[in-house]
């Protein structure tokens, strides 16, 4: 028999808010655990009983810690945040600098004689340093699709010249619309709610193994 489960249990939750390429996912991540300095684990969310004075009697506070991040990941192990303290710089940076590449008297894409697209306009990488020793760099290229059509786009680079994302403008739009609009704050909100609201254990997947026994395992982390 499968026992209950607390939102206690839950280390993380992560929503996928886009897809740069297939492999590459912009997303938004709440963590509900940390480590101290000192390697204990402690709960984002805690209770503490306390004597009130005031009304004579044993109370309980609630207090929780907001630990959260929009993250870049893709399957070969890439792992980057983008913290709250990372915001301002961030959305400076894609609407003073990187934007201006694609609209308006500054744009630099042209079209060609035989209607394609090209770069014909001076330009300067836009470069972030982020709050985790990291940086994220954009420049603008023509983005050729399988059928060859080209569209405008830019190339993202994460922390070195050899790892980064290709994506059209239509992405690059859509990520725009996340970083400038996103309350971290409240999404954080609503996603610890999410966690807070059952059923728990639902379409879990083991990933400690890849195994064919992996719903034995599961089975047996509730039991």
């Amino acid at each position: 028999m499968v026992n209950p489960i607390s939102f206690l249990e839950y280390g993380r939750i992560t929503d996928i808010l886009m897809y740069f390429d297939k492999y590459t996912t912009l997303n938004f991540t709440v963590n509900m655990v940390r480590k101290t300095k000192d390697d204990r684990i402690t709960y984002n969310h805690a209770e503490f009983v306390y004597y009130n004075e005031g009304m004579g009697q044993n109370m309980i506070s609630i207090k929780r810690s907001i630990d959260c991040a929009f993250t870049i990941t893709n399957k070969q192990g890439l792992f980057i945040s983008i913290r709250p303290a990372d915001m301002y710089m961030m959305q400076i940076v894609l609407k003073d600098m990187v934007l201006p590449w694609f609209a308006g008297p500054t744009r630099i894409f042209k079209v060609d004689n035989n209607n394609g697209i090209i770069l014909k306009g001076k330009y300067t990488p836009a470069e972030i340093p982020l709050s985790e020793y990291a940086y994220i760099r954009f420049i603008p290229i023509v983005y050729t699709y399988i059928d060859e059509s080209v569209k405008e786009g830019v190339r993202m680079y994460i922390n070195n010249e050899d790892t980064y994302v290709d994506y059209d403008i239509n992405k690059f739009m859509e990520f725009f619309y996340y970083i400038m609009n996103t309350d971290m704050y409240t999404a954080a909100q609503n996603m610890i709610q999410y966690i807070k609201t059952k059923p728990y254990g639902t379409n879990i997947k083991d990933v400690n193994s890849k195994s064919s026994d992996d719903s034995k395992k599961v089975k047996n982390f509730f039991t």
